[in-house]
């Protein structure tokens, strides 16, 4: 009896945890409607919850005015990233990539490494190869360019993550001691 009660607090602690719907007659701008309810599905996407993601990042499109374009490229994204890459590959291509068009039309490039690590994986899956390697070229492109060194790092994790689910050891190794050294200097 103690153990179905400890897995019924288990249970319902998961699916409770954090994600209450925000009250939207909270909040006096629809700009500040649409941040609290980003804010929403970012949980569903950091706690993996890809069901209730795909339903709350669709709702999310009420809120968005057509110009807004990273938002839209965001909620583009959590659908996306909320496919099972062995199934639904290509539902989750369609909108990763409609993500990506929004992204480049967007002034706030924020989530790309996020993006880009997503279309590296589904893209991997589907046998993308001529898209995947640009995604790669993108990634060493942004690493080069960029001088904000935690969004290098990430991309070097990314990257290094990325070559070792090839089983390329070596590649990957380099880009987890990249990463280290870049990850020092942004703690600097």
């Amino acid at each position: 009896m103690k153990c179905y009660l400890i897995l019924i607090l288990t249970f319902s602690s998961y699916f409770s945890h954090g994600q209450n719907e925000p009250n939207l007659f909270e909040y006096k701008t629809p700009k500040l409607k649409l941040q609290a309810w980003i804010a929403y599905c970012d949980e569903f996407f950091e706690n993996g919850n890809t069901e209730l993601l795909k339903k709350k990042a669709r709702k999310g499109f009420k809120l968005i005015q057509n110009d807004d374009f990273e938002r839209v490229s965001l909620l583009n994204f959590y659908i996306g990233s909320s496919f099972d890459y062995g199934i639904e590959v290509d539902s989750a291509v369609f909108y990763l990539e409609k993500s990506q068009a929004y992204l480049k039309k967007s002034n706030n490039k924020k989530n790309t490494p996020r993006l880009l690590k997503e279309l590296l994986y589904v893209y991997k899956n589907v046998g993308l190869l001529d898209k995947r390697e640009k995604i790669i070229l993108d990634y060493k492109k942004i690493i080069a360019l960029t001088k904000q060194e935690n969004q290098k790092f990430l991309l070097q994790e990314n990257l290094a993550d990325y070559y070792l689910s090839l089983g390329q050891y070596e590649t990957s190794l380099q880009y987890y001691l990249n990463g280290i050294e870049t990850r020092k200097k942004a703690l600097n």
